[in-house]
């Protein structure tokens, strides 16, 4: 699933959080911040792998590639990639949090 991300032009990326649950240590739960250019290239600028398997969790970083926002240049998204290996609520997503200035 993709989700569009628009932050002003020249705004610094400061931390990617997301909250979610899982329940079973097979399932995945990734979350990406992404730029792409209208060529096609993309960058990731940050990465989180939920690595909980008790239920509710949260994981979060401060490592930002190309942490500066240019719209001029790129277009912005989060990727995220969940699946689950039984039920459905083995790997949920809650919420992103985007934190920037």
């Amino acid at each position: 699933m993709w989700a569009p991300v628009f932050l002003p032009q020249g705004a610094t990326v400061k931390k990617l959080k997301f909250d979610g649950n899982r329940a079973d240590v097979g399932a995945t739960l990734i979350l990406r911040l992404k730029r792409a250019t209208l060529g096609g290239s993309a960058d990731v600028m940050a990465d989180l792998v939920a690595d909980w398997s008790d239920g509710k969790g949260s994981i979060e970083t401060t490592t930002i590639n190309y942490p500066t926002i240019d719209n001029e240049a790129y277009s912005y998204a989060l990727e995220l990639l969940i699946a689950p290996i039984t039920y459905m609520i083995d790997a949920m997503f809650y919420r992103a949090e985007i934190t920037w200035n």
